[in-house]
Parts: C-alpha cells; structure tokens; sequence
C-alpha cells in the first residue's frame, strides 16, 4: 500500500533519498524480485526527482533538498 500521504509531492524529497530508493528497486529487480512493481515505483521516483529538481530551481522548494554528496564537488 502507499506508505506517503496524497500530498508529499509537494513537500519534496531530498534527492539523496530517492536516489536511495531508485538503486534498491534497481537492484532488487536485477536480483529477480517479484513482490513488488520495481518499475513502478522507479519510474515514480524518477519522476519525483525530476519535480523536486525543477521546483528547487524556481525557488518552489528549499535548495537543501538538492543533497547528493556528488554535487559538492561541482
């Protein structure tokens, strides 16, 4: 079942934890599992990474949001 509330695309997600969540689903489909939509819940995921990342550059949402540790080196 879903785990979050109808509206927490608008609250954002710090980009470290979907990142999170995109590689374990990854993984897991890899390894052959089947006990949950994997694709799904990528493709959600992605997508809310590809909002929180617009929203942060309009100001939308807090810049804090935006904490994978690569970007420090740029």
């Amino acid at each position: 079942g879903m785990r979050y509330g109808d509206n927490n695309m608008k609250i954002g997600f710090p980009l470290s934890r979907l990142d999170d969540i995109i590689v374990r689903h990854l993984m897991a489909m890899g390894e052959g599992d089947r006990t949950e939509d994997h694709t799904a819940a990528i493709l959600w995921n992605a997508s809310a990474w590809a909002l929180t990342e617009e929203q942060i550059k309009e100001g939308k949402l807090p810049k804090e949001l935006d904490d994978l540790r690569y970007r420090d080196e740029n």
